[in-house]
């Protein structure tokens, strides 16, 4: 801390990212191989959006895990599909808004009594 204000953090070439952004997925290192099984996932649906949500362009650019890696999906080809970009960011924003109502739904509190108080 200098001066009462936390120091933002220094990106990967040494640029200053702030709390509140975060680095583009673009920047991300994709896993091995990645590339090869997206061509593929993409030729193998004629690269025609397979989620067909309300603002669907047709012509598919991304990958969509069926089951998202966080919920115990893989990156085997029977777990993808193709997506144009809206569709594919759509169910993105609603799996992640489930998660958070999932994770809230938990509480803080344990479902028990404690012992002590029986």
């Amino acid at each position: 801390m200098v001066g009462g204000a936390v120091r933002p953090a220094r990106g990967p070439v040494g640029v200053v990212v702030s709390w509140d952004e975060q680095p583009s997925p673009s920047s991300r290192r994709p896993r091995k191989g990645w590339d090869r099984v997206r061509r593929r996932v993409l030729r193998r649906d004629g690269h025609e959006c397979q989620i067909r949500g309300p603002q669907c362009l047709v012509a598919a650019t991304e990958v969509d895990h069926i089951v998202n890696v966080a919920s115990g999906g893989t990156d085997d080809p029977e777990n993808l599909r193709a997506a144009c970009r809206p569709c594919n960011r759509a169910k993105a924003q609603a799996e992640a808004a489930a998660a958070r109502r999932a994770r809230s739904a938990g509480g803080r509190h344990p479902t028990e009594r404690h012992p002590g108080l029986l």
